[in-house]
């Protein structure tokens, strides 16, 4: 599995138009429900601004991996924006990569999987700087289909990250 299944060309925007937290999780958010993935785009927005003031999602790499869990989403997934000027975020951060998730409620261990595979993506910049420069949503879907995602592992046993070998 990959972080491509868990998204899709109309899902992803290679120039984000906003220029601050709340306008480009708005752009995202629209994405997601244009695209049948969330029910109430509106509510579902709130509900991720709400969480997000509560401990921002930014991080120091200039990435942001907002979320919310909410009733009517029927599967895991995310929507994706890119801003080479950077968007501001609520706690001055400026954010380059921002990866919307939305979370299904009893999705929780596949979500830390993702999350956690969204984090390493962050921090290697072989993989971010290609999805930087991309300038067309078909070009992103592969670069993220190459990132494997680590099984979920039972019994309290640690996450392994394991590396595509091609």
């Amino acid at each position: 599995m990959t972080l491509g299944d868990f998204t899709a060309p109309h899902l992803v925007i290679p120039q984000l138009s906003s220029v601050d937290q709340a306008g480009a999780i708005n752009e995202l958010s629209q994405r997601l429900h244009q695209a049948g993935r969330i029910e109430d785009s509106l509510t579902f927005f709130q509900a991720v601004l709400q969480r997000d003031y509560l401990s921002s999602s930014a991080t120091e790499d200039g990435v942001a991996f907002p979320h919310a869990r909410a009733r009517g989403i029927e599967q895991l997934c995310f929507a994706a924006g890119f801003s080479k000027v950077g968007v501001r975020w609520r706690d001055g951060s400026p954010v380059h990569a921002v990866f919307l998730m939305a979370v299904p409620p009893a999705e929780t261990q596949m979500y830390l999987v993702l999350v956690s595979a969204l984090a390493r993506l962050s921090r290697t910049a072989q993989l971010i700087n290609p999805l930087m420069a991309c300038s067309q949503t078909e070009e992103v879907l592969p670069l993220l289909s190459a990132v494997e995602l680590s099984a979920p592992v039972h019994r309290g046993e640690p996450l392994v990250q394991k590396d595509r070998e091609d």
